[in-house]
């Protein structure tokens, strides 16, 4: 599916008003209800930069952590996206309070752009994505690295 859809990227007419479905967020769509057990069930389908966000977000506060005694997290992989996201969740709320002490979580996302085919343009998680997908990815980035074949070389953008 991931090669289909870099092909689909680069065949795209690159009209100023053509937005793929995958990057239309006018499309996203959240919902939830309570299950006959008493839990939370939820589905949502995003757009192809918030989900990555989404993933980025969650990936970085589930990563295993051992236990005081040195013993692996013995959560699977499931639960600690879920106790991350909830982790986020606190986060949220907290700086959304009139009092925040605390900021909202930093995501970071990763757009690969290579050097010799500039229309390969990738995100870290969910794949291939247009150009004027990467270009919105730059709103409020202030850091940007730049990997060279010699090396790296890294500026900050106010």
């Amino acid at each position: 599916m991931a090669l289909a859809r870099a092909v689909a990227v680069e065949a795209a007419p690159d009209y100023e008003d053509t937005i793929s479905a995958a990057e239309d967020v006018s499309l996203n769509e959240m919902g939830w209800h309570q299950g006959d057990d008493g839990r939370l069930q939820g589905s949502f389908d995003l757009d192809v930069l918030t989900g990555e966000r989404l993933i980025c977000a969650v990936d970085t506060a589930s990563r295993p952590r051992p236990l005081p005694d040195g013993t692996p997290d013995p959560r699977s992989a499931g639960r600690r996206r879920a106790d991350a996201f909830g982790q986020l969740l606190e986060c949220a709320v907290r700086a959304a309070a009139d009092d925040a002490m605390v900021s909202a979580p930093r995501t970071e996302v990763v757009v690969t752009v290579p050097v010799a085919d500039r229309s390969a343009v990738r995100l870290g998680w969910l794949g291939s994505i247009s150009d004027r997908a990467a270009m919105r990815t730059h709103r409020g980035i202030s850091d940007q690295t730049v990997v060279h074949r010699g090396g790296t070389q890294s500026h900050h953008r106010a």
